[in-house]
């Protein structure tokens, strides 16, 4: 198989992998601020205020689950796999 062939197979590979749960509630986040930004410059100041939230409660959470995921498996996972060794 020639070398561009191979390039295609691995980009039409890597387009249907599923994307990780935080990467995807980041992009929600920032579509929000930018939500937010256009709203405030528009000078909807309410509903400017509601996405600047809703952005920020996203945010914190993807962070919340990438943390809880990290810590579960440096530290939780190794001691359950050392344990039944």
């Amino acid at each position: 198989m020639s070398f561009l062939k191979l390039l295609v197979r691995e980009e039409e590979q890597n387009s249907h992998k599923p994307e990780p749960l935080h990467q995807s509630e980041l992009k929600k986040c920032k579509f929000l601020m930018n939500q937010a930004l256009d709203a405030d410059e528009t000078g909807l100041k309410d509903i400017a205020i509601k996405l600047y939230t809703d952005a920020a409660e996203l945010g914190l959470s993807a962070v919340s689950i990438r943390l809880l995921h990290n810590f579960y498996c440096i530290f939780v996972l190794p001691a359950i796999i050392n344990n039944n060794l």
